[in-house]
């Protein structure tokens, strides 16, 4: 096991026994540590607290409410000037994801809800803290040597969901795992699904976690097999943690029941992949205040990430909307970290298609994340059991030879996923327009059910 990386899970774990407002004053402590930083190392940041009459002098005193905001738009823009590492550029991680490796440079790739797909920068102090954190979420409620045990006795963890590229879950998850010299399976969302099973049973995982969605397709074919799942061993698994999407009641309800294990579900974003987890759904959404400061604003969310100095992120606005609740008098064994009410962020439908015989789907984060000269954004209509529509948004200004060229590239990508899982009878179309409208929440969807 990586020694390094022990040592900053107790850290982290030994958090979770201070007292709230010693608690408080850690993170407070780390605001004004990264907020220092940020005004020496990072010319955006110093001209911006400039104007807001904020000083090296001053830095320590001014509440973080007075400082200014940021939002994913802010950060592109002037993503070279943020950042403090020197060289380090969107076109440089762009270059790192087609191939090239750099010391030092860790990456995830941003969703396409919100517009053209973007990367995070990480260094690897910020990195190796993140997974930190991603690990304390995944042994949820055991102690450090519990953890130790599990995983010395052979954790082998099986993950289901979007795997193939830069996905923040996928690589945090490989490079955790390599840290801890545990057992993986991936299985990408791509894979048929009759190939699950064989696969997951043959491996016999000790903890499951991947998208809720994509549990639930394991928890259906394992309930269709009968009282003994047709093999599958469920005495063995000892945690589920499902991440990347909403958790509802319901599914969380169904997998417990299946599965006969409590259920753990991370909460993470591209901008911080370990921002806090959702243990017990009537005690709120746990928030990691010793990663994260986060603050509410009439609903909506802002992130000051207090571990990566690379890319400071202060005041950041993400797109999901919570609302933090009151401090209340601790329970027992309570952690000592903010909670707030269900996180409101993304919600996909899966595109299920059938031939009569076969039944396979499609899942959105599967087929997000073209990255493509001139693309702007994209979405998927579903308009039959066997066919669907690729909505592209290349703005206005292109020429019919650039259209063609786009489409041709999408199609190229769409057609290898297709092949993949064995949709040989699934048709689809391509059509483009200037705009594609976000829904009510801010974010755009990226399937649309028109049957």
């Amino acid at each position: 096991m990586n020694l390094g990386l022990l040592v900053r899970i107790f850290t982290i774990l030994k958090n979770q026994k201070k007292s709230r407002w010693a608690m408080m004053r850690l993170r407070e402590k780390k605001l004004r540590r990264l907020l220092r930083f940020a005004y020496k190392r990072s010319p955006y940041y110093r001209e911006t607290f400039a104007a807001r009459g904020i000083t090296e002098e001053n830095l320590s005193s001014v509440p973080l409410e007075h400082f200014p905001t940021i939002d994913k738009d802010t950060l592109i823009a002037h993503f070279e000037r943020i950042v403090t590492r020197g060289g380090v550029s969107q076109h440089l991680l762009r270059e790192c994801d087609a191939g090239t490796t750099l010391p030092g440079v860790h990456f995830v790739h941003s969703s396409g809800t919100t517009g053209t797909p973007r990367y995070f920068y990480y260094d690897t102090d910020a990195w190796n803290t993140m997974l930190a954190g991603i690990i304390r979420g995944a042994f949820w409620g055991m102690g450090f040597w519990k953890m130790v045990s599990v995983v010395a006795r052979g954790a082998r963890l099986c993950y289901i969901a979007a795997v193939n590229g830069n996905y923040g879950g996928a690589v945090s998850i490989q490079d955790g795992i390599v840290g801890l010299n545990a057992e993986k399976l991936f299985i990408d969302l791509n894979t048929p699904v009759s190939q699950w099973l064989p696969k997951i049973k043959e491996f016999s995982p000790s903890m499951l976690m991947g998208y809720p969605s994509a549990l639930k397709i394991l928890a259906e074919q394992v309930e269709a097999l009968g009282v003994d799942g047709g093999g599958f061993d469920k005495n063995r698994i000892q945690q589920i943690v499902t991440c990347g999407e909403p958790l509802l009641p319901s599914c969380r309800a169904y997998l417990e029941k299946v599965f006969a294990r409590h259920v753990i579900n991370f909460y993470g974003t591209s901008e911080s992949l370990a921002l806090g987890l959702e243990d017990s759904p009537e005690d709120g959404m746990i928030l990691f205040d010793d990663l994260n400061y986060i603050e509410e604003i009439d609903g909506k969310m802002y992130v000051t990430c207090l571990y990566n100095y690379a890319q400071p992120l202060i005041r950041y606005h993400v797109s999901d909307r919570i609302r933090l609740l009151p401090d209340v008098p601790p329970k027992k064994d309570m952690v000592p970290f903010s909670r707030c009410s269900v996180v409101q962020s993304r919600e996909e439908d899966i595109m299920w298609f059938t031939d009569g015989t076969r039944r396979e789907f499609l899942h959105p984060l599967s087929v997000e994340g073209f990255c493509i000269e001139g693309l702007l954004d994209y979405q998927f209509v579903q308009k039959s059991d066997a066919s669907f529509l690729v909505v592209l948004e290349i703005g206005r200004g292109k020429t019919r030879t650039e259209a063609e060229e786009i489409g041709r590239k999408i199609s190229m990508e769409i057609q290898s996923i297709l092949d993949e899982k064995n949709l040989d009878f699934v048709d689809f179309s391509i059509s483009f327009t200037d705009k594609i409208a976000p829904s009510s929440n801010g974010k755009k969807k990226l399937v649309v059910l028109d049957m």
